[in-house]
């Protein structure tokens, strides 16, 4: 079960643009702010909660086709 998450979870991160995918990645696993994440991917705040609503929109889709919570 749980590499059925995992591989859920890497299939969600692979569909993803890479300021997108980057952005996730520098907020939730880095633990960076919005406005770190901003200055490191070198756009602006607003950019980056678009950027970061995409990621989440995407893991959920794939948490719903799978019947499994990858967020």
């Amino acid at each position: 079960e749980l590499r059925q998450r995992i591989e859920s979870f890497h299939r969600a991160l692979s569909r993803m643009p890479p300021n997108v995918y980057a952005t996730l990645i520098l907020s939730r696993v880095r633990g960076l702010t919005l406005e770190e994440v901003a200055q490191h991917l070198g756009v602006s705040r607003s950019m980056v909660k678009k950027y970061l609503a995409a990621a989440l929109t995407q893991c959920r889709e794939t948490s719903a086709e799978t019947g499994e919570d990858t967020v």
